[in-house]
């Protein structure tokens, strides 16, 4: 095989074992089973059972890694589901159970069980997130995930399938060469392996794809609802605070404004000070500061005028300060906000 071969039948192998159920999949196993060499049979006695568990009993692969089952009885097994399946060369019930040969024969095993039922298909179906489960939306991302990942090796595989089955046919020769007394009934059994179909299969799995899809957009939608909701409320509730603190302000101010007012006039008829007509030059001598009570009507009014004028900075000040507030809150938005104008006291 060229480099070029050699480079696609790598990245089909890797393609393969990523879609493969389980963790124990690896590319080196197939190629030192290609040479049939003693030390991975007994892994692939038990990666098949693993496969063959989660196929067909729907078994978690996990699980299946601590289970105190002898290899011996994970041959028995594999050899049991092939010979009802229909499997029918001699050589791969002839294996022993010990695991300690046969790795070419378990290769070909696979594969003949890879292309007739379908096993990635199967695969794929069992490990299919539905959205109708109970589960919470993060354990759904994370499955949705999982899914994805096994889709995108599978049709990685798909592009270059080809190739794995170029490579098996020449194991097949290799195998006929060692074992002349193979059947014609072993010979199209094995045969199927080099026959493809893929535009029904890449269909499939589009439509697939298209269907998770479109759940995705569906659970996409009711989040993207759920979020513009929260956003309107927090809104809603931002201007409201906005109104009743500027409300606030104002009212505090005109309440001081207010309160100096009253606080020169008297319950009584003449108040706290009385008008008196004095002697200009009397009263040019008369201390306001020894007599708070005895001022000219001048001086009264500067001061009055003076207490207003402080009034009316503060006042300033309260609504710039709460215009700057709102000028701050409103930044944080997009789009028009409108905010009713505020009631004039009078």
């Amino acid at each position: 095989m060229t480099t070029v071969g050699n480079t696609l039948l790598k990245r089909a192998l890797c393609a393969l074992c990523r879609t493969l159920p389980g963790s124990g999949w690896s590319p080196e196993t197939f190629r030192k089973a290609k040479y049939n060499r003693p030390e991975v049979a007994s892994e692939f006695w038990k990666l098949l059972y693993c496969l063959l568990q989660q196929t067909y009993q729907r078994n978690n692969c996990s699980s299946l890694a601590n289970e105190k089952k002898g290899l011996e009885n994970q041959a028995k097994y594999v050899k049991c589901v092939l010979r009802h399946q229909g499997y029918g060369r001699s050589a791969f019930y002839d294996l022993p159970c010990d695991g300690s040969e046969g790795s070419r024969e378990l290769l070909l095993a696979f594969s003949w069980l890879l292309k007739k039922f379908k096993l990635l298909e199967k695969f794929l179906e069992l490990i299919r997130v539905r959205l109708d489960d109970e589960l919470d939306s993060c354990v759904i991302i994370q499955l949705l995930e999982s899914e994805n990942s096994h889709l995108e090796a599978y049709l990685e595989w798909k592009q270059v399938e080809s190739v794995y089955w170029q490579w098996m046919e020449s194991i097949l020769m290799s195998s006929c060469d060692d074992d002349q007394s193979i059947s014609e009934e072993n010979l199209n059994n094995m045969a199927e392996f080099i026959c493809h179909s893929f535009n029904k299969d890449i269909e499939d799995v589009s439509n697939y794809l298209a269907d998770i899809h479109n759940r995705l957009q569906e659970m996409l939608f009711c989040k993207k609802s759920a979020w513009h909701q929260q956003i309107k409320e927090l809104k809603r509730l931002d201007e409201k605070e906005v109104y009743l603190t500027a409300r606030k302000n104002k009212q505090e101010a005109l309440k001081k404004i207010q309160d100096f007012k009253h606080s020169f006039q008297s319950k009584e008829t003449n108040g706290q000070f009385s008008l008196i007509f004095n002697n200009c030059f009397e009263m040019q001598n008369i201390s306001f500061y020894t007599n708070p009570k005895s001022m000219l009507a001048a001086d009264l009014i500067i001061q009055l005028k003076r207490a207003e004028c402080e009034l009316e900075t503060e006042m300033q000040m309260l609504q710039e300060e709460c215009r700057v507030r709102l000028d701050n809150i409103i930044e944080q938005y997009e789009g028009v906000i409108c905010i009713p104008p505020s009631k004039v006291h009078v």
